[in-house]
């Protein structure tokens, strides 16, 4: 008995070796690759190519989501230059740039941010403020929207969706404790529950379900019944009272990693806390399984009969280790094959390194960053406003640089002698430029752009859902839990109560009294 407890304890040990190794893997994977953090203070919506914006803008007034940022309520300033400053001449043509004012390179590039690509279809965007909760927003979307035209493409609009899976297992399985007796049935309506999830959720929402499902059950097995035999027979046994802590230390840190993982809060801090959490309850079950005397260790695996039939497969528990090593090595990589990103292909801001102010040196540096095929950013934008300024006295489409003048000739009669004076129209100082900055911050996508309260490159490319490193380690997170619950439910499920010596300590009790 002791070699099987053995097993057990080297199939956890390696399991749980894997899942530390998969977990710093995927941190140094997607510390390699760029992040692609969204839009500080706005959620992205995904409509259909051919979806009318006025009704979306109506839907959105009525449902109080406002101010909204669509193609047509970008605010785009086309001219602001003073008239009565302009002094025109005799060919009036040389003042002008050659080709209409709409070639404006920003301008062109514009509609980048409003139309984009999600599943193979052309998609237009909306902005919509984040005044709100993710949960209040996604409630009014709901309510306004029908759900085939709309996507939302943020994953904090799933937070209610979550919790309410999260309590629908919860009271699923409290329910099924309390009536159904017969642990058969338990199991089964149990796999209804986390059929549930993943017909009518998603796979975050399965594994939360997955999660307070096995929470319950230890906490069924062992807790409740260790308080019954107190109340019974009024007496502690100690083998009893820690197992009675272990499964309430592991259901507690099973529910709060889950919580953290899956509410939407991310960070790498605090996945990392959860992460350090998950294998500190793991060991501290290990720990537990390994002093039981009475593990039933070929009960652990779903293919029962099969790992019984040592006659015809000769399967030890030392090779069942290793094929559950070589199968937690393998599902990730099938997984990361299949389902590893969505395409979906839509504006997204990234953070740039240096001077993190919106200031003229630094919007400057940005505009000198760029390639040919970049979507316009708020340099584009400070570029565009010089241009609008500067166009009808010859000026060309570049950053100004500070302190720069514009001028054109004036030619003054001075007691019948011509003379030539350069007037200056317009000068690019800083109050200029914060005039620019600060013309409206209040709505539009020049707002969305300063909202974000540093110089932030803009780029539009396949968002991975896997690529941050909060997800990457909820992905072998899910991995994890996936196939180390199916073991641990078996091992938890059946190893039998010692009933037997509670009993003899409630005689030998009595006989002392006695």
């Amino acid at each position: 008995m002791l070699r099987k407890n053995r097993s057990v304890f080297i199939i956890m040990s390696v399991s749980l070796l894997v899942f530390i190794a998969a977990g710093f893997v995927s941190y140094l994977v997607s510390s390699s690759r760029q992040n692609t953090p969204v839009w500080k203070g706005y959620y992205q919506l995904l409509f259909e190519e051919d979806a009318d914006l006025e009704v979306v803008a109506k839907a959105l007034n009525s449902s109080g989501i406002v101010p909204f940022i669509t193609e047509s309520t970008a605010k785009i300033p086309l001219f602001s230059y003073d008239k009565s400053i302009y002094k025109p001449v005799s060919d009036i043509r040389n003042y002008y740039v050659e080709g209409d004012p709409l070639l404006d390179p920003f301008l062109k590039g514009i509609s980048a941010y409003f139309h984009g690509y999600a599943d193979g279809r052309k998609v237009k965007i909306v902005y919509i403020p984040e005044k709100e909760s993710a949960v209040k927003t996604y409630l009014k979307l709901k309510k306004a929207f029908k759900q085939d035209t709309l996507w939302w493409s943020m994953v904090d609009f799933q937070p209610l969706q979550r919790l309410l899976f999260i309590i629908f297992a919860l009271v699923l399985n409290l329910f099924l404790y309390l009536f159904a007796r017969n642990k058969k049935v338990f199991f089964f309506v149990a796999l209804v529950s986390w059929i549930f999830p993943l017909v009518f959720g998603n796979l975050e929402t399965l594994i939360a379900a997955a999660s307070c499902q096995f929470s319950w059950i230890l906490f069924s097995d062992q807790i409740y019944r260790n308080i019954k035999y107190y109340l019974n027979y009024r007496n502690f046994d100690p083998e009893l009272v820690g197992n009675g802590i272990a499964s309430l230390v592991f259901t507690l840190v099973v529910c709060i990693s889950v919580f953290i993982l899956f509410s939407g809060n991310g960070g790498f801090t605090v996945m990392l806390v959860s992460y350090i959490m998950m294998i500190s309850a793991t060991v501290l079950l290990m720990f537990h399984l390994y002093h039981q005397h009475n593990v039933r260790i070929h009960r652990i695996f779903f293919p029962v009969r099969i790992l019984e039939r040592r006659k015809c497969f000769r399967l030890d528990e030392v090779y069942a280790a290793g094929l559950f090593f070589i199968f937690l090595l393998v599902v990730p990589v099938l997984f990361h094959v299949s389902v590893s990103f969505e395409e979906v292909a839509i504006p997204a801001p990234y953070q740039l390194t240096g001077d993190m102010t919106l200031s003229f040196e630094s919007l400057k540096r940005l505009s000198h960053s760029h390639n040919d095929k970049h979507i316009p950013d708020l340099s584009d934008y400070v570029t565009h406003m010089a241009f609008i300024d500067g166009y009808q006295y010859g000026r060309t489409y570049k950053f100004p640089e500070k302190g720069e003048k514009v001028s054109v000739p004036v030619f003054m009669n001075k007691n019948g002698l011509a003379y030539r004076e350069n007037l200056v129209v317009k000068m690019f100082t800083d109050d200029w430029y914060q005039s620019i900055i600060n013309a409206d911050n209040s709505t539009g996508l020049v707002a969305m752009l300063v909202r974000q309260e540093a110089p932030v490159g803009v780029k539009s490319a396949g968002l991975h859902r896997m690529t941050t490193v909060r997800e990457r380690f909820g992905t072998y997170y899910i991995y994890y839990l996936f196939l180390l619950l199916p073991f641990l439910f078996w091992v938890s499920g059946i190893v039998t109560f010692p009933e037997d010596k509670v009993k003899r300590l409630f005689i030998r009790r009595r006989r002392q009294v006695v």
